[in-house]
């Protein structure tokens, strides 16, 4: 996984920038003929919490605060 940092989402009736991560996951499926073909999955993570430090993330502009920054 790589960090990729932001992005937009709809949090009530208004936008935010909510913290999110890219995901790839890979996976051998096997056949009806024989053998194994891998598939592979990609998509994205919203977090409602710091992934480093655990505390919940309030979303910009809902409460007029910023979210924390993780230090």
């Amino acid at each position: 996984m790589s960090l990729q940092g932001y992005g937009i989402a709809m949090v009530g009736n208004t936008l935010a920038e909510v913290p999110f991560m890219e995901f790839k996951a890979t996976a051998q499926h096997r056949l009806k003929k024989g053998g194994f073909k891998e598939k592979t999955a990609t998509g994205a993570m919203f977090f409602s919490f710091c992934p480093f430090c655990g505390r919940k993330l309030e979303a910009a502009g809902t409460d007029g605060s910023t979210p924390p920054t993780g230090d």
